[in-house]
């Protein structure tokens, strides 16, 4: 039984972890979306490179 808690607690923290370098990776790109936006005046591009640079893999 503490086994499983514990492997619970580890598999918290793996996707804390997973969600945490998600949201630091997701500033700099709503960053760079948003110089494209304003520099290229192509909304359907610069949606398209926004959704596929917020892809995690």
């Amino acid at each position: 039984m503490f086994h499983i808690y514990y492997r619970f607690i580890f598999s918290l923290r793996f996707f804390s972890n997973i969600f945490a370098f998600s949201c630091i990776t997701t500033i700099p790109n709503i960053i760079i979306f948003h110089w494209i936006a304003t520099k290229h005046k192509n909304l359907k591009f610069a949606r398209n490179n926004f959704y596929y640079n917020m892809d995690p893999n």
